[in-house]
């Protein structure tokens, strides 16, 4: 295994693998935690469902995967771009559980507009604690210190390497010391490169960022052999969107303006009471609209009695009636939580990625008999014409085995 990857959820799974599989080399995405990964593929990635569970249960989910992909050349731990999660307990767990030295902390993605500097992880240039990242429901953000994570790490186990000391890194010249955690400024894609580059020994590291360090470590692991996909006509495809981020409301409303894209809604009241109810009225809804034409699928808006999971769960529900009702051969799924729901419910334990559409937005396809293909995406991620190349490239792709 060349590469193991950590994820606290699935579009971090499989958007951390993406860079990786643009370079030819075969990944298998592990959508259960509890599934022992199999060593048959370059890179393996591993769903561990904790950015939502209890700090104790995450700790204990990132070092037994961490100790699963311990003989890795490389391992990395996925850190969500806007700093939301368990990040620094479970960084430490995994880095204790590895047994690698040293935990090198870079989580900008400059592609996406997430740049660290002196320290802070900034959204377009605003610290995390001024944008709406703020009021997330799960993990507000209320300090966008990367330092703030590691409360645990006494000042002295901790180095800080600013925007001119990255800049003037040296290929090999940065070896592991006594310290186990380094954070690191970068607010281009090439910091991160010279970053990469500048490790002595990577079996000593666990590397933690998010896809704009996935995309500097492909690029020093090199090209595999490329791999295609063949095309054919795609009969349906089935847009979940679960996010309630802004900009995956304008991805929406772009694909809504198409004349053969149907939007299907989940009332996220009755969601609340019963998941299978609104899923069933959900999809009366497409069949009543005549059955022709692509599928989006949202939740209405949700008002503060409305619990989350209920709403994706409803989600996940109304895609397995969709797929068991209609030609369904590609999905495409916005948030976390939305894509572990419907691939629950679809008893999908991996995917296989293919590539990516956009940085950071993997296109992927199961490994069962009869394949469809998959693309993921966090809510915050993507042009705003993404769902409209998403759309475009399903309705191309081969969904046959691919050979």
């Amino acid at each position: 295994m060349k590469v193991g990857i950590l994820a606290d959820d699935l579009t971090s799974a499989t958007d951390g693998a993406a860079p990786f599989v643009s370079m030819g080399h075969r990944c298998l995405v592990f959508a259960d935690h509890q599934r022992s990964p199999r060593e048959d593929a370059a890179i393996v990635s591993v769903n561990k469902a904790s950015r939502a569970a209890s700090i104790e249960d995450a700790v204990d989910r990132a070092a037994h995967a961490a100790k699963s992909l311990a003989s890795a050349e490389i391992l990395y731990n996925t850190v969500d771009s806007t700093i939301r999660g368990h990040i620094g307990a479970e960084i430490i767990a995994a880095r204790r559980a590895s047994g690698r030295a040293i935990a090198i902390v870079a989580p900008a993605f400059p592609a996406g507009g997430r740049t660290t500097e002196g320290g802070r992880q900034l959204l377009r240039g605003v610290p995390l604690e001024e944008t709406e990242f703020a009021k997330d429901p799960l993990h507000p953000i209320t300090d966008s210190h990367i330092r703030a994570l590691f409360p645990a790490i006494p000042d002295a186990e901790v180095r800080f390497l600013g925007l001119a000391e990255v800049r003037a890194l040296k290929s090999g010249e940065l070896v592991a010391d006594d310290r186990k955690l380094l954070i690191v400024d970068a607010a281009t894609q090439h910091d991160l490169a010279l970053l990469v580059k500048s490790a002595a020994d990577a079996k000593s590291i666990l590397w933690c960022g998010s896809p704009g360090l996935a995309t500097a470590l492909a690029d020093q692991v090199g090209r595999a052999d490329d791999a295609a996909l063949s095309s054919r006509t795609a009969s349906l495809n089935l847009f979940v969107i679960g996010s309630v981020n802004p900009l995956s409301r304008e991805q929406c409303s772009r694909l809504r303006g198409k004349d053969d894209v149907r939007q299907i809604v989940v009332d996220a009241e009755q969601a609340s009471h019963s998941p299978v109810l609104a899923a069933e009225s959900a999809v009366g809804q497409y069949r009543q609209s005549g059955s022709a034409g692509d599928v989006l699928l949202t939740a209405s808006e949700r008002g503060t009695s409305v619990d989350p999971r209920s709403v994706a769960i409803a989600l996940g529900q109304a895609v397995r009636l969709l797929i068991e009702r209609y030609p369904v051969t590609g999905l495409f799924l916005t948030g976390g939580d939305t894509a572990e729901s419907v691939l629950g419910v679809l008893g999908i334990g991996s995917l296989e990625l293919l590539g990516e559409i956009e940085p950071g937005i993997p296109v992927g396809r199961t490994t069962r008999s009869h394949p469809f293909h998959i693309i993921t995406k966090a809510g915050g991620f993507g042009s705003p014409n993404i769902l409209l190349k998403s759309a475009e490239l399903l309705r191309g792709l081969w969904l046959g085995d691919k050979k």
